[in-house]
């Protein structure tokens, strides 16, 4: 295949005696020409690429004399800017040294002397006066501060005295705190006492009749009817003799993670909903319920279920129970089965306190009995689906996908195989009790009259304590206003050291101002030496400023000059490689128009037919003929896929066709190609195709 064929960008059927027109080509009669040539550029000196070489060189030496004579510039700048810093520090040391000279006269110095002499003498004479002041009145308080040692030693006593008071008091006091902590945990542990017993849930004999006529397996449809009735009717009313019963201690008590309860607090749980449930089935008469170390274990093992299953409020509210961890559970203990009371609300989370948790449980007992709707779960906890056996409870919470569950978990001892591992071992029951409601009472009673008084006596030990502070702290008062007293008495016998060395100091000052004086004097006489060395350097200051002016207005005068040299070899270096450009462009386009010229002769002597070749730019690179073409054509597949980097890729030269001056396209243009077939199949006349 023809390499630089397909490299062209399209192909053109001519016809010999007609004319092709693409971009800036002409083809007229057989001859190939271009409207730009070499002849057009005849009227001007073409410069060689020496003289292009040459015009830059020189631009570029101007440049960069304007460059360093910029900075010639910049360093002159700064030069007078320190002349004129230092001009500014000669004209201070002028005007000082012109001020000191004003002032130097030989009557401003002999009164100045004289001031200094007359104000240090004076000084003298009162310290000389305070010193036998101070002298005088030490004497006077000698007797004083005797009497006053005297005081300060009765005043500590007695402080000594009140403070002994105090902290015997303190003691009493602190003991009387320790009785009260102790009145008073014994009250409230009476009260709690109480609490647990008085946590109560009653159902009323009608719905007990009702429900287990409901249940029976003997009644008529007729009687169910009527006990669902009957169950219906006092719904409401039963609920609302049921109420919660705060307890104060376990409103202290807050849990935060729900879903992991220690087992303590998981039994302390199971133990209260126990006591609910026997409620109950003590008014039913079924068999009461117990606590068990396994049926703890179980109810936590089932919540963990729920939480690994993710066991939400969708899958309870859909679904109901997971009964694949109940089974699971069951499963642990080799085999047992657990069934399961629940209660779900949606969107809680905690934490809560351990009093709103227990408050929960008793709401889930109220929705097990009385939700007015289903009788299921009422059955199961009032024990009429059991089958005799004792059954163990185990109550736990979860928190799941949107869902906060009270899960109330049974298993009757039925269900247990013989070698089975749970742990049928009962746990004491502290919210039963073992002592009745008139003794607690009795207790509570008693303990609260303990607590009062505790209370008493410790607000007297307290009122004592607080008496004997005030006296400990009265005469600690009085005994520091003594010492302070003393303390200002000998401090007057201190002042005669005071006086004796205030009376040196002025001494010493006198000197010192005399010495001033002295150099003051010298400073004044010489005050004419130093203003004439003052303007000598003033002088000096200002001729260097002078020159540096001159010297910064000639580089000036410089840089504007070279500038402008710079400016007129940059335009002549522009000038001359425009019109070196401009005449390399020119031959190269001529070479082109001849060797076409010399192609379509060879192809119209042979009797054929030539096709014009073009670049991506529109330009005739090459002739051949229309033979050619058309099996070129034929052979070279369209690529469409064509990218655009490809389009835009750089042209490469083929061997096999001859040299024409430029860089064909990577490929065929799609546009190039189709007008290529419509020109060999006739559909497009040559004439036509100029733009």
């Amino acid at each position: 295949m023809n390499k630089k064929v397909l490299a062209t960008a399209g192909i053109a059927a001519l016809a010999v005696s007609t004319s092709v027109a693409k971009a800036d080509e002409v083809t007229t009669n057989g001859q190939v020409s271009t409207t730009a040539s070499v002849s057009s550029t005849a009227t001007q000196a073409i410069p060689t690429q020496s003289q292009v070489e040459t015009a830059r060189e020189q631009a570029n030496a101007a440049s960069q004399a304007v460059s360093h004579q910029e900075s010639v510039v910049a360093n002159h700048e700064e030069t007078i800017n320190q002349a004129k810093a230092n001009l500014a520090i000669a004209d201070a040391n002028l005007q000082k040294a012109q001020t000191a000279t004003d002032e130097a006269s030989l009557e401003a110095i002999a009164v100045a002397q004289g001031q200094v002499t007359s104000a240090e003498h004076a000084a003298e004479k009162k310290a000389q006066e305070e010193l036998e002041a101070a002298q005088a009145a030490y004497k006077e308080k000698a007797t004083a501060i005797s009497s006053k040692e005297e005081q300060l030693t009765a005043d500590q006593n007695a402080a000594n005295q009140a403070k002994a008071a105090y902290e015997t008091a303190q003691t009493v006091a602190n003991e009387k705190v320790v009785a009260l902590a102790v009145a008073e945990a014994a009250k409230k542990k009476a009260e709690a006492s109480t609490t647990n017993i008085l946590q109560r849930f009653t159902v009323s004999s009608e719905y007990i009749s009702a429900l287990k006529i409901y249940e029976s397996r003997t009644s008529t449809a007729e009687e169910k009817y009527q006990a669902e009735q009957t169950l219906k009717d006092v719904n409401k009313r039963d609920r609302e003799n049921n109420k919660y019963q705060d307890n104060e201690a376990d409103k202290n008590i807050t849990i935060s993670d729900l879903n992991k309860l220690s087992e303590a607090q998981i039994t302390d749980l199971s133990l209260y909903t126990s006591s609910l449930i026997n409620q109950i089935r003590s008014a039913f008469g079924t068999t009461e319920t117990s606590v068990s170390k396994g049926s703890v274990m179980a109810t936590d093992r089932v919540t963990d279920g729920y939480v690994a299953d993710d066991w939400g409020w969708e899958s309870i509210s859909n679904r109901r129970h997971d009964s694949a961890a109940l089974a699971c559970a069951g499963k642990s203990f080799n085999t047992v089965n657990i069934g399961e009371n629940l209660n779900t609300w949606q969107g809680l989370t905690g934490p809560f306190t351990l009093n709103e948790i227990k408050e929960y449980i008793y709401e889930a007992m109220l929705d097990f009995m009385f939700n007015g709707q289903e009788w299921n779960h009422a059955r199961s906890i009032a024990g009429l689906t059991s089958d005799g056996g004792e059954t163990y409870i185990g109550t736990d919470l979860s928190v799941v996908a949107g869902a906060f569950n009270v899960h109330v978990n049974n298993i009757n001892e039925n269900s247990i195989s013989f070698d089975s591992s749970f742990d049928t071992t009962k746990i004491a029951n502290p919210y039963v009790g073992s002592q009745s409601q008139p003794s607690l009472n009795a207790n509570l009673a008693a303990a609260k009259v303990a607590y009062e008084t505790a209370k008493q006596a410790n607000d007297q030990a307290q009122s004592d304590l607080a008496s004997k502070k005030v006296a400990s702290e009265s005469a600690t008062l009085k005994l520091k206003n003594t010492q302070s007293e003393l303390t200002a008495l000998k401090a007057t016998a201190s002042k005669l050291a005071a006086a004796q060395t205030n009376l040196s100091e002025k001494q010493a000052a006198l000197k010192q101002a005399l010495a001033f004086a002295k150099n003051r004097v010298a400073a004044l006489t010489n005050a004419s030496a130093n203003l004439a060395k003052a303007k000598a350097e003033r002088a000096i200051a200002f001729a260097k400023l002078t020159a540096a002016k001159g010297a910064l207005s000639t580089e000036r005068a410089k840089l504007v000059e070279l500038s402008a040299k710079r400016d007129k070899l940059m335009s002549e270096y522009t000038t001359v490689q425009t019109a070196f450009d401009n005449y390399m462009k020119a031959k190269a386009d001529k070479e082109r128009q001849t060797q076409l010229s010399k192609e379509f002769a060879k192809i119209t002597s042979k009797g054929l037919t030539p096709v014009s070749i073009y670049d991506v730019d529109g330009k005739v690179v090459a002739l051949t003929t229309q033979e050619q073409a058309a099996q070129t054509v034929a052979q070279v597949p369209v690529n469409y896929g064509q990218t655009k980097a490809e389009k835009q890729a750089p042209v490469q030269e083929a061997d096999s066709l001859p040299e024409t001056g430029e860089s064909t396209a990577s490929g065929f243009s799609l546009v190039g190609l189709f007008m290529t077939l419509l020109a060999f199949l006739g559909f497009v006349d040559r004439r036509t195709r100029r733009n």
